[in-house]
């Protein structure tokens, strides 16, 4: 599988800034989404370069791939599926994903319709609803 059209869409999701910022729960985060941990060495007024940071989402996205074929098997979902369950692990991390029972039991059962409910009835859709909303879409097209 092609895995850059899942790596655009959260690119497109998380957005880019090359400086620490504080996301919308007033965490301290860079380049796609990146949550700054405290052990990590990350200076808040340094202007981090693009190679930098690109590898740095490459190896969070290498966390969220693995992740998501933890919580389903990715060669009996429909592609397009998967790559919500890659997307949801990027922005919530797959312990937190794991959680969402009744989406992943559809997912099992490949109703793509139920599953884009499920996405919807959750916190992570109160917080992010145009991001909630796209990827329930995206899902909810994995019927027809």
């Amino acid at each position: 599988m092609n895995y850059d059209k899942i790596k655009e869409q959260i690119r497109h999701h998380e957005g880019y800034r090359n400086k620490i910022y504080k996301d919308h729960l007033g965490n301290r985060t860079i380049g796609y989404g990146h949550l700054c941990l405290d052990h990590e060495k990350w200076n808040d007024n340094k202007v981090y370069s693009d190679k930098v940071l690109n590898q740095t989402f490459e190896y969070d996205f290498s966390i969220s791939l693995n992740d998501a074929r933890r919580i389903v098997e990715e060669e009996n979902i429909h592609p397009d599926a998967f790559s919500c369950v890659v997307n949801l692990c990027f922005n919530m991390g797959g312990p937190r994903v794991s959680k969402f029972h009744k989406m992943i039991s559809a997912l099992d059962k490949k109703d793509y319709a139920t599953a884009s409910k499920e996405m919807l009835d959750s916190k992570w859709a109160r917080q992010v609803p145009n991001r909630a909303r796209e990827l329930s879409e995206v899902m909810q097209q994995c019927s027809n």
